[in-house]
């Protein structure tokens, strides 16, 4: 099986990975608890299930979305609404081919880094977002 995410990525090739990876055992197992979130308390509160991946990954995170911004791509073609709710929410199949459209935009990015550990950490998604894998990545999500 291939891999998006090499566990030694992040690894500096010193002995201070011995240190890194034996705090890493210990914590991995651990609640994550981060005070620098894009993740809404009611989610949490609520534990439902998401409707569909674009509502999960795209609008809430801003890095995405600035990421699309700075580039000249407005928020709304990717499901983010207005400041008052307001906004059609478009067809969230058509959100995420958009995202995989413009997923090179993220290549040597934290915020494509993080994507790629939880599509394959979570979703056991191996095979990069493109326009041909976007489609059956969203059914596996």
């Amino acid at each position: 099986m291939s891999s998006l995410f090499h566990e030694d990525t992040l690894l500096t090739g010193t002995g201070a990975d011995a240190v890194a990876r034996a705090l890493f055992e210990v914590a991995s197992g651990l609640p994550l608890s981060c005070p620098h979130g894009h993740t809404d308390p009611v989610w949490f509160a609520q534990d439902g299930a998401f409707p569909d991946p674009a509502a999960l990954i795209v609008p809430p995170d801003h890095y995405v979305t600035r990421m699309f911004a700075s580039q000249g791509l407005g928020p709304e073609l990717f499901g983010v609404r207005g400041t008052a709710g307001s906004g059609q929410a478009e067809d969230p199949r058509t959100i995420w081919h958009r995202f995989a459209e413009h997923w090179y935009l993220f290549r040597g990015t934290p915020t494509r880094l993080w994507l790629d550990i939880t599509f394959q950490r979570l979703f056991g998604i191996t095979e990069p977002l493109t326009p041909q894998t976007a489609d059956d990545i969203y059914d596996r999500i």
